[in-house]
């Protein structure tokens, strides 16, 4: 059994945007058709997907190093999630 699953869920809202479903392995599945195998193991990680992947208003991180092409210098592509240029920083950037 498949459950529709709202942005609200729990919450007193009047009409709450349905953002994915709820599936019967007790996963949760995003509603969008690009996504179509995409699924997560928790409602937060969904509602984290929604924001960062298909915002209107998405979040960007850029690399501080000015070399870097995901540094607002080069503009490449941003981080949309501020744990992955923290990674990124430490990853590729330290010694």
């Amino acid at each position: 059994m498949t459950q529709v699953f709202e942005a609200g869920m729990g919450s007193t809202e009047d009409a709450p945007e349905i953002i994915g479903l709820f599936l019967s392995n007790g996963r949760f599945k995003c509603n969008e058709d690009a996504c179509a195998r995409k699924t997560f193991g928790r409602a937060a990680e969904l509602r984290r997907h929604i924001t960062t992947t298909h915002a209107a208003d998405k979040p960007q991180f850029w690399c501080h190093v000015p070399s870097c092409t995901r540094s607002a210098n080069i503009k490449k592509k941003p981080f949309s999630r501020e744990d992955k240029l923290a990674s990124h920083i430490r990853n590729m950037h330290e010694d």
